[in-house]
This record gives C-alpha cells, structure tokens and sequence, in this order.
C-alpha cells in the first residue's frame, strides 16, 4: 500500500470531484492506482480532445504518448513507462517531440529546447478569459497585482454601474494599472 501524496490528491479531486473515490482513498495499492492512473489518461484524451485542433500527425503523436503510458499499467513496474508516456504528451502539447540521439556532447545550441518544427502551440485570450484571469490573479496575491478585486473595481462600479463588459473592466484595468496588465498578458 503506498500512501497518496497530497499534490495528487488535490489533482484526483479537481479531475474526478471531492467526493469521489479517486479523491479520496488515502493509500493505494498498485493495482488501484493503475485503475486510477487509466482513469487519469481517459480524462487527459477527452479534455485533449475537447480543447486542441490540430493536424493528423500531431493527433497520432498525441495517442503515442497517452497509448505508452497505458500500455506501462499492463507492467509491475508500471511507474517509468507512465511518466515516459505523460513526459512524451507534455512535449507534443509544446509542439514537438525532440530526438537528441545524435547530438554531440558539448554546448547546447540556442535552439536546442525550441519544439517548433512541426507547428507551434498559440494561447489566445479573449475579454472574458483576461477578465477572469485578473481575478484569478488577484485571488492568488501574485506579487505586483492589485487586490482584492472587489475593491480595485470600485472607481469603475462608480463611473459606469455594475452592469460592465468583460471587455470595458480588462481595458479599464490596461489603463489604470498598466504594470500589473503586463505582468498578466
């Protein structure tokens, strides 16, 4: 039985809900967390699936990884095929999986970490997402961003009303606190 560490157990909640029975078990044994750990790369492919548009390539690359870390929970030792599989998916999600077989040793070229052969990862955020990242932000107390937000939406509550845009309180927020916006975006 190998006890559940903390971090994983905060990750089983928020993947599979407080109450449920990934949240929380305390220990397990390894066959449980191989359930556990299948469970996991279900919900790691449906939320790839809901989130990413990519091309074929990428999507088979993708599977390779979640497919290795799968077919690792059919081994005893299950946990250095698991972690090569997520390692591998964390790595296509940045772009590419790299190949440094042949590299000499020596100094590492300036490209050496770039994974933009293929394609390359774009994050886009649009008014509600910058606005909810402010606050977000400003619940964490991320040094350098104003809180709480409550009160640093007061002055723009008083000139236009509650009843403002995600996109009027981000732009009111570029303006009036110009360091902590270029800290966030």
């Amino acid at each position: 039985m190998g006890k559940v560490p903390p971090a994983m157990k905060v990750q089983l909640a928020k993947l599979f809900g407080s109450g449920s029975r990934e949240a929380t078990a305390t220990s397990r044994t390894p066959a449980q967390w191989k359930r556990t750990l299948r469970a996991l790369l279900l919900e790691l492919d449906r939320y790839r699936r809901a989130n990413l548009r990519t091309d074929q390539v990428h999507e088979l690359m993708l599977d390779s990884g979640l497919f290795a870390a799968d077919k690792s929970l059919e081994e005893e030792d299950f946990w250095p095929g698991y972690v090569e599989g997520l390692v591998r998916f964390a790595l296509l999600l940045m772009g590419d999986y790299p190949d440094h077989r042949r590299r000499k040793s020596g100094r590492k070229k300036a490209e050496h970490y770039r994974l933009t052969l293929l394609r390359t990862p774009i994050f886009h955020q649009d008014y509600e997402q910058q606005h909810r990242l402010i606050h977000i932000a400003a619940r964490l107390k991320l040094p350098g961003i104003p809180e709480p937000m409550w009160k640093v939406l007061e002055p723009l509550y008083a000139l236009h009303g509650t009843h403002v845009s995600a996109r009027q309180i981000v732009e009111w927020y570029r303006a009036t606190y110009p360091d902590a916006y270029a800290k966030l975006f």
